[in-house]
């Protein structure tokens, strides 16, 4: 896993618990 693909996985699991939070 390269760390452009860390990036985006960490940026999903951001929105998504943004979106839990709400």
């Amino acid at each position: 896993m390269d760390n452009s693909e860390r990036g985006e996985g960490a940026a999903q699991l951001s929105a998504l618990v943004n979106q839990s939070a709400i």
